[in-house]
């Protein structure tokens, strides 16, 4: 019985040596800036408009997966990170020519959590944004192939800063989905997906 408490304690708390990505620092601090820099977002060019379409083309569909999620507390000299692991229903589609939209539904049958989430993806403008298809929606994008694509935002609301890094990543009927959301610079919380078609 106790052993059986300590295992379920375990999927709650990872002590430091689980949470060595806590309060990592963001792209932006390890790129060395102390200040607060937009994020520089372009217009895509043909060539890159072209490796959109071919991504989110093959991102369209249902895709069942697991997903694993850390939130971090504590400090940076001792880190906690409290885990949480889901079920995923991760569904795609385009609702205009260039954009899409994703549903996802995840389960955390432990804990009795149903949770929705829902995100707009657009390219139609030739700049891609996310949520809204305006300058509000701007990204900066650091990697993009026809199978990859990897875009940050920045804010900055009364002093804070928030950084969200976000990957898409497909490899035939695989997908795997990063999300990291930065605060004041450092690590917050991060969700793997890892999806397939």
């Amino acid at each position: 019985m106790k052993r059986l408490i300590l295992i379920i304690g375990l999927l709650f708390w990872l002590p430091p040596s689980f949470a060595l990505d806590c309060f990592a620092p963001s792209p932006s601090k390890q790129e060395g800036d102390n200040t607060f820099i937009p994020i520089t977002s372009s217009k895509l060019s043909v060539a890159e408009q072209k490796k959109v379409k071919l991504l989110f083309d093959n991102l369209v569909g249902n895709w069942r997966g697991k997903a694993e999620e850390f939130e971090c507390f504590g400090t940076k000299n001792s880190p906690r990170a409290v885990k949480s692991s889901y079920n995923v229903d991760f569904r795609v589609s385009e609702f205009s020519q260039g954009d899409l939209e994703i549903n996802s539904t995840l389960d955390d049958q432990f804990k009795g959590r149903l949770t929705q989430e829902y995100i707009k993806l657009h390219s139609s403008k030739r700049y891609l944004r996310i949520e809204t298809n305006n300058k509000a929606g701007d990204v900066e994008i650091s990697m993009l192939s026809s199978t990859t694509v990897q875009f940050f935002q920045k804010v900055r609301n009364k002093g804070l800063v928030k950084e969200t890094v976000r990957r898409f990543e497909i490899h035939g009927s695989h997908l795997t989905v990063d999300y990291e959301f930065y605060t004041q610079n450092v690590l917050a919380r991060k969700i793997t997906y890892r999806l397939k078609k």
